[in-house]
């Protein structure tokens, strides 16, 4: 099995191409750069908190860098020609999006047998950027959950293959919650890598409601975020997980 990766030069993406390197299934790498951000402030403070616990907690010593797990291709767009070019010559069975640009029809069809999108939320209420950070700020808990689905023409549309209720504990913080999410990301991935393996075809399903879409999320609300999310998990029923199978 040949597995390309979608992605972007962040800790936590680095962490999940590692682990995905150890069951010899990664061929490629392409890292993406961000796009032009918006108009209007988005950082947050406890945005360098979290990457100063994601450094802890996913490497504790030596960081390794993307090129030392397998070849990595850098562009500033995963849809040009010369990075379709890069991922075809690999021959890919899968692809998998973490973190990038919608994708144009020209990339989502040359892997053989899927292309898939892990999405930092319920796809079926919240589509687009910092889908987790919209649903504290509904309060929709409950929907705080990490998804793998197909890729399609749209915004995180395409038919899903699983989710996750993302692993909450009591008197957790919100910088811990990238980290959190980024396990279920690997969780569900690999669970589809051992279907792939036994000879079964990927399962998948339409999604029943196409959710708002929402772009980033300003500083100010973050504020909001951060109060909502140490409040819920407060609570001593906030501690779930669990994997819903298609």
């Amino acid at each position: 099995m040949k597995v390309v990766l979608l992605t972007t030069d962040t800790l936590h993406h680095l962490y999940f191409s590692a682990m995905l390197s150890e069951t010899d299934c990664l061929s490629g790498i392409v890292l993406e750069a961000p796009p032009r951000g918006p108009t209007f402030s988005t950082f947050h403070p406890f945005e360098v908190v979290r990457d100063e616990y994601e450094k802890e907690y996913f490497f504790k010593e030596d960081i390794p860098k993307f090129s030392t797990l397998t070849q990595t291709h850098t562009t500033s767009s995963v849809n040009d020609l010369v990075t379709q070019g890069w991922i075809s010559q690999i021959r890919p069975e899968l692809i998998i999006v973490f973190g990038t640009r919608r994708l144009l029809p020209e990339t989502i069809v040359i892997p053989s047998q899927a292309c898939l999108n892990l999405h930092g939320g319920n796809p079926e209420k919240y589509r687009g950027l910092d889908s987790h950070y919209w649903t504290i700020y509904h309060s929709d808990f409950e929907n705080l959950i990490t998804t793998l689905h197909h890729v399609d023409l749209n915004y995180d549309s395409g038919p899903i293959v699983c989710s996750e209720a993302i692993e909450i504990s009591q008197n957790m913080d919100i910088h811990q919650l990238r980290a959190a999410n980024t396990e279920s990301c690997l969780r569900l991935f690999t669970e589809t890598l051992a279907i792939l393996g036994d000879g079964r075809d990927i399962p998948s399903a339409p999604q029943g409601e196409e959710g708002r879409y929402y772009s980033a999320m300003p500083s100010a609300l973050k504020s909001d975020c951060q109060k909502k999310f140490y409040s819920y998990t407060q609570r001593r029923d906030c501690a779930r997980r669990e994997i819903d199978r298609i």
